[in-house]
Protein backbone atom coordinates (compact mmCIF):
# COMPACT_ATOMS: atom_id res chain seq x y z
CA UNK A 1 0.00 0.00 0.00
CA UNK A 2 1.65 3.29 -1.08
CA UNK A 3 1.48 6.53 1.16
CA UNK A 4 -1.36 8.08 -0.34
CA UNK A 5 -3.40 4.98 0.13
CA UNK A 6 -2.20 4.72 4.01
CA UNK A 7 -3.45 7.52 5.43
CA UNK A 8 -7.38 7.06 4.22
CA UNK A 9 -7.17 3.41 5.46
CA UNK A 10 -5.55 4.05 8.64
CA UNK A 11 -8.42 6.62 9.06
CA UNK A 12 -10.97 4.21 8.28
CA UNK A 13 -9.75 1.67 10.47
CA UNK A 14 -9.04 3.75 14.02
CA UNK A 15 -11.59 6.85 13.75
CA UNK A 16 -13.70 4.85 15.07
CA UNK A 17 -12.34 4.75 18.32
CA UNK A 18 -12.27 8.31 18.54
CA UNK A 19 -15.80 7.78 20.05
CA UNK A 20 -14.63 5.94 22.88
CA UNK A 21 -13.52 7.02 26.40
CA UNK A 22 -10.10 5.38 25.92
CA UNK A 23 -6.92 7.05 26.99
CA UNK A 24 -3.76 7.28 25.36
CA UNK A 25 -3.00 3.59 26.47
CA UNK A 26 -5.20 1.98 25.98
CA UNK A 27 -6.21 3.66 22.69
CA UNK A 28 -2.78 2.59 21.57
CA UNK A 29 -3.18 -1.01 22.85
CA UNK A 30 -5.85 -1.70 21.21
CA UNK A 31 -5.37 0.37 17.92
CA UNK A 32 -1.78 -1.77 17.44
CA UNK A 33 -4.10 -4.58 17.70
CA UNK A 34 -5.96 -3.80 14.62
CA UNK A 35 -3.09 -2.83 12.81
CA UNK A 36 -1.50 -5.96 13.54
CA UNK A 37 -4.53 -7.61 12.47
CA UNK A 38 -4.55 -4.96 9.29
CA UNK A 39 -1.12 -5.78 8.40
CA UNK A 40 0.58 -2.52 9.28
CA UNK A 41 3.76 -2.53 10.69
CA UNK A 42 4.42 0.05 13.32
CA UNK A 43 5.89 0.84 16.67
CA UNK A 44 4.28 1.71 19.80
CA UNK A 45 5.69 4.73 21.93
CA UNK A 46 6.10 6.24 25.15
CA UNK A 47 7.40 9.74 26.18
CA UNK A 48 6.31 13.13 26.74
CA UNK A 49 4.42 15.67 24.07
CA UNK A 50 4.68 19.32 24.22
CA UNK A 51 2.86 22.29 22.76
CA UNK A 52 5.69 23.92 20.76
CA UNK A 53 7.34 27.41 22.18
CA UNK A 54 4.89 26.75 25.33
CA UNK A 55 5.86 24.51 28.82
CA UNK A 56 2.21 22.96 28.53
CA UNK A 57 3.27 19.28 28.75
CA UNK A 58 2.34 15.63 29.70
CA UNK A 59 4.06 12.61 30.93
CA UNK A 60 3.40 9.44 29.92
CA UNK A 61 1.87 9.73 26.89
CA UNK A 62 1.77 7.21 23.85
CA UNK A 63 1.38 7.04 20.49
CA UNK A 64 2.05 5.01 17.44
CA UNK A 65 3.81 5.87 14.47
CA UNK A 66 3.75 3.67 10.51
CA UNK A 67 6.25 4.76 7.97
CA UNK A 68 5.49 8.44 7.40
CA UNK A 69 2.54 9.17 9.91
CA UNK A 70 2.27 9.51 13.48
CA UNK A 71 -1.01 8.06 14.71
CA UNK A 72 -1.75 10.01 18.08
CA UNK A 73 -6.03 10.81 19.02
CA UNK A 74 -5.33 11.51 22.10
CA UNK A 75 -2.68 14.47 22.71
CA UNK A 76 -5.93 16.61 22.77
CA UNK A 77 -6.96 15.13 25.79
CA UNK A 78 -4.11 15.98 28.10
CA UNK A 79 -3.01 19.08 26.24
CA UNK A 80 -6.73 20.84 25.50
CA UNK A 81 -8.62 21.46 22.24
CA UNK A 82 -6.03 23.77 20.90
CA UNK A 83 -6.44 23.22 16.62
CA UNK A 84 -2.17 23.25 16.95
CA UNK A 85 -2.32 19.91 18.13
CA UNK A 86 -2.79 17.38 15.59
CA UNK A 87 -5.06 14.92 15.76
CA UNK A 88 -5.70 11.14 14.49
CA UNK A 89 -3.10 10.16 11.52
CA UNK A 90 -0.97 12.88 10.43
CA UNK A 91 2.40 14.14 9.20
CA UNK A 92 4.80 14.77 12.27
CA UNK A 93 5.50 18.09 10.58
CA UNK A 94 1.78 19.09 10.75
CA UNK A 95 1.66 19.07 14.47
CA UNK A 96 2.05 21.96 16.71
CA UNK A 97 3.20 19.27 19.44
CA UNK A 98 7.09 17.88 20.20
CA UNK A 99 7.14 14.63 21.07
CA UNK A 100 9.47 13.18 22.80
CA UNK A 101 9.62 9.57 22.91
CA UNK A 102 11.05 5.61 23.15
CA UNK A 103 9.73 2.65 21.18
CA UNK A 104 8.39 0.02 23.90
CA UNK A 105 7.41 -3.53 23.19
CA UNK A 106 3.96 -4.24 24.79
CA UNK A 107 2.02 -7.45 25.30
CA UNK A 108 -0.66 -7.44 22.38
CA UNK A 109 -4.48 -7.25 24.06
CA UNK A 110 -6.25 -10.96 23.81
CA UNK A 111 -9.25 -10.47 22.07
CA UNK A 112 -11.13 -10.94 25.59
CA UNK A 113 -9.79 -7.79 26.63
CA UNK A 114 -10.29 -5.58 23.74
CA UNK A 115 -13.83 -6.41 23.36
CA UNK A 116 -14.30 -5.85 27.50
CA UNK A 117 -12.42 -1.82 27.47
CA UNK A 118 -14.24 -1.18 24.42
CA UNK A 119 -17.91 -2.51 25.86
CA UNK A 120 -17.15 -0.25 28.76
CA UNK A 121 -16.02 2.86 27.02
CA UNK A 122 -18.39 3.38 24.50
CA UNK A 123 -17.76 1.14 21.70
CA UNK A 124 -20.55 -1.06 20.26
CA UNK A 125 -18.91 -4.54 19.60
CA UNK A 126 -19.75 -6.56 16.37
CA UNK A 127 -16.47 -8.31 16.12
CA UNK A 128 -14.62 -5.05 16.38
CA UNK A 129 -11.94 -6.50 18.28
CA UNK A 130 -9.97 -6.85 14.53
CA UNK A 131 -10.81 -3.60 13.42
CA UNK A 132 -13.87 -4.84 11.13
CA UNK A 133 -16.72 -4.29 10.56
Amino acid sequence: MDKQELKPFLKALLDPLDKTTLECDGFTRVASVWLKNAGITHDILIGRIRIQHEDKSFYPHFWIETGIYRIDYRARLWLGDDTRIAHGVFLPSESGVFYSGKVVELEPLSEAVITFLLEVNGHETNNKTTGSN
